[in-house]
C-alpha cells in the first residue's frame, strides 16, 4: 500500500490498465465504465457545448449552474452528478447508489475494502483527509462519513477516490466514487457542483 509524502505535489500510486481482476460483477460495458478520466462518454474537460451536442444537458437559465441535465443524460447516466461548475468544463464527477458502473478491474458500488485492495494492490492510496492531498476538506458531514482516510487510484494528473465509509451505513464497501483532477499543488480537487 502506498504510503502517502509530506510532499504535497506529488499524489501517491499510479494507475495500471492491464491485467483486470474479475470481481462477482466482472468489468463495466463501455458505456458504464469508470476510468480515471471520466465514466461512459463523460470525460473530465468536456465542455457545455459537447455535453449539449450529445443531448446531455440544455440550457436553463432559472437554475443555478445554468444547465440541466435532459432525460437522455438520466436514462444514460443514473446515479452519475457531474460537476461543470457555473459553465463548464466538466471538473469532476460524482457516482452514487448504482450498481452499475465498475472500473476496468471489476470495482465499483459495493465492492468491498478487501475487493479494492485485492484489485489494485499498491496502486491504492490511503490518503488522510488533509490539505496536504485535497483542496477542500470544509465539508464536516462528508469528513464524519469518510472518516480520516479517504481511498484514491490515481495516475499524477486525475484521480479516482473510491468512497468507503469508515462506520454506519455501507461501512467497509464503496458507496460512492469521485473522479476528479489534480491541481498544480498536487491537491485532489474535490468535487463540489457548481
Amino acid at each position: 500500500m502506498a504510503t502517502p509524502t509530506s510532499s504535497p505535489s506529488r499524489v501517491p500510486g499510479s494507475p495500471t490498465v492491464s491485467s483486470p481482476v474479475p470481481s462477482a460483477s466482472g468489468p463495466a460495458t463501455a458505456a458504464a465504465a469508470l476510468r480515471l478520466d471520466g465514466v461512459g462518454r463523460l470525460t473530465l474537460g468536456m465542455s457545455v457545448a459537447q455535453a449539449q451536442r450529445a443531448g446531455l444537458l440544455v440550457d436553463h437559465p432559472d437554475f443555478q449552474c445554468g444547465t440541466v441535465m435532459t432525460a437522455t443524460f438520466e436514462r444514460q447516466y443514473p446515479g452519475v452528478y457531474p460537476d461543470w461548475g457555473q459553465r463548464g468544463p466538466l471538473r469532476g464527477i460524482l457516482v452514487k447508489d448504482v450498481d452499475r458502473y465498475r472500473t476496468d478491474r471489476g470495482i465499483g458500488i459495493g465492492s468491498t475494502l478487501e475487493q479494492v485492495r485485492a484489485a489494485y494492490g499498491a496502486e491504492l492510496s490511503e490518503l488522510p483527509r488533509t490539505t496536504t492531498y485535497f483542496d477542500d476538506i470544509s465539508n464536516e458531514a462528508a469528513g464524519a462519513w469518510l472518516g480520516s482516510k479517504v481511498r484514491v487510484i490515481t495516475n499524477g494528473k486525475r484521480y479516482l477516490a473510491l468512497l468507503i465509509p469508515a462506520s454506519g451505513d455501507g461501512a467497509g464497501t464503496v458507496t460512492g466514487l469521485w473522479i476528479g483532477g489534480i491541481n498544480a499543488k498536487g491537491q485532489l480537487v474535490t468535487v463540489k457542483g457548481c
